[in-house]
């Protein structure tokens, strides 16, 4: 027997990218924390992505951590923690999941919350960026959590 797509089963199956894991993921840890989280508008999402691939990554790597144009402190992972690397717990973030060509839902979070609520989801690949742009944290597949902070003294009002 031949698969039909139109088919009462075939339309009952839901397809889910990465990103619409990584999404679930964030948002039920959001609610077993308690922790506020918020997706921003894709015009944001795509201000946040060109400010990150202008500033901190040579060309477009598929990993922004492989291509890290500014000097950066690495950081194991199993050995310290989120919070000891972020450069203030005292504002809002951006959380950017690595998603294929980089095309997913950003987050908003505050420091204070990110560390509880990464801990609560399977493990990805993410970044971190600074609400005003001042620094990248991105965490690889190797363990490494990569800290770069703009050395132009350039902020941007995000």
């Amino acid at each position: 027997m031949l698969f039909n797509p139109t088919s009462e089963i075939a339309m009952e199956l839901e397809v889910r990218t990465v990103a619409d894991e990584i999404k679930s993921w964030i948002e039920e840890a959001a609610l077993n924390t308690g922790s506020n989280v918020s997706v921003v508008t894709d015009a944001k999402a795509q201000e946040l992505t060109t400010l990150i691939n202008e500033r901190y990554v040579f060309g477009l790597p598929g990993w922004w951590w492989a291509q890290l144009k500014k000097p950066c402190s690495k950081f194991d992972r199993n050995v310290v923690r989120l919070s000891q690397i972020l450069p203030s717990l005292e504002s809002e973030i951006y959380l950017i999941p690595e998603y294929p060509n980089h095309e997913g839902p950003i987050f908003k979070i505050s420091a204070r919350d990110v560390e509880a609520v990464l801990n609560d989801c399977p493990l990805f690949e993410y970044n971190l960026l600074g609400d005003e742009g001042g620094w990248l944290i991105s965490e690889s597949h190797h363990d490494v959590i990569y800290l770069c902070k703009s050395d132009d003294g350039l902020t941007n009002s995000l």
